[in-house]
């Protein structure tokens, strides 16, 4: 709850002294420190006028604002917060629109915290985004068509994944298909993030296309700068961004013009679709005809070795055995090479 607060709000530490140290606090600052060097929402520590400079030194994630040259001054000091914005250094407690990091830790919290790995991980270490996600497995084909070729006797005819470090290097729109359960949202905002931190730190805008549906694609996509702080006011010019759409259907009958011609008149630098097999011709046609550069990636099955890699987050040391044991369950349940949190708690518990 803490940890929500900090990105999202200036909190104000007041009667803090020694409190500070408490492991618990000490470590929130830690995190905090470190995720977010650059906060959009500072937050403080009020002191004494004489406490200022050593306080500093002490918690310099906090800025230690004082209230007064004596402790009965605090009580004038808070009536006067209640009613004026606090200021320090020329930051007040208007809305500041939130730095390109910013942006990109929240969002790679939001797949943290969705992984399925967080039920075998201690939600309270200090987790890197690489410690828990995994890169999607992309192909430029559909999998039954991957496999197919794989199997092929002639080396011209086998496919290779998708390199990842070749992602959105030339297209404008990038379309990623993938069934309900091979972890499409995931993939999708992966993508976008590395296209935004590849095109020179550009802000990424990741938008639900159900629950887009009911307003638009547009007035959602100015709902979610304003909330994300990418725009202080509705009708805002939007920075440079990459925008991803994920579950987009061009087939919906009541959106599906409005909502077309909005994504091929954007001014996103990248757009980045996820949508289900049988929708990608149709979208890809779409933006062709409006005279953009397209890539469609398929999302692929894990093979042996990224359920390994998978095991290897989870469980560092026996995660062989662990892997071998996921192997076996996909086979005898016949499930999809897709992991998801049903089945892998059910072999990794």
């Amino acid at each position: 709850m803490l940890k929500a607060l900090l990105f999202q709000k200036s909190l104000v530490f007041v009667g803090f002294g020694a409190g500070l140290s408490d492991p618990n606090f000490s470590q929130l600052l830690g995190w905090y420190a470190e995720h977010f060097p650059n906060p959009a929402f500072p937050s403080f520590r009020l002191c004494l006028d004489s406490e200022v400079e050593a306080l500093t030194q002490e918690t310099p994630t906090l800025i230690a604002h004082p209230y007064g040259s004596n402790y009965s001054d605090l009580t004038n000091f808070l009536k006067f917060l209640s009613t004026q914005f606090l200021d320090h250094q020329e930051i007040t407690a208007r809305r500041i629109s939130p730095s390109y990091l910013t942006v990109r830790n929240s969002i790679e919290h939001e797949l943290i915290n969705d992984s399925i790995l967080m039920d075998r991980l201690d939600r309270d270490e200090n987790l890197a985004f690489a410690d828990v996600i995994c890169p999607p497995v992309l192909l430029p084909v559909p999998h039954d068509e991957y496999v197919r070729a794989q199997r092929s006797r002639k080396d011209e005819d086998r496919v290779n994944r998708v390199d990842h470090s070749a992602l959105v290097s030339g297209a404008e729109v990038l379309v990623v298909v993938g069934d309900e359960s091979a972890g499409l949202t995931t993939a999708v905002k992966w993508i976008m993030l590395r296209a935004s931190e590849n095109l020179d730190e550009t802000f990424p805008l990741y938008i639900s296309y159900k629950s887009a549906q009911s307003r638009g694609l547009q007035a959602q996509v100015r709902a979610s700068a304003l909330q994300s702080g990418l725009i202080e006011r509705r009708l805002d010019s939007l920075p440079p961004h990459v925008l991803a759409v994920d579950d987009f259907s061009p087939f919906s009958i009541d959106r599906a013009h409005s909502d077309s011609q909005f994504l091929t008149e954007t001014d996103a630098i990248v757009i980045v679709i996820g949508c289900r097999p049988r929708a990608e011709e149709r979208i890809t046609q779409l933006f062709r005809d409006a005279g953009k550069t397209t890539e469609t990636v398929y999302l692929g099955k894990l093979a042996s070795e990224d359920i390994e890699q998978y095991a290897k987050l989870a469980h560092r040391g026996n995660y062989r055995t662990l892997s071998k044991l996921a192997r076996e369950t996909l086979e005898t349940e016949n499930l999809p090479r897709m992991l998801n949190s049903a089945c892998w708690n059910s072999y990794s518990g």
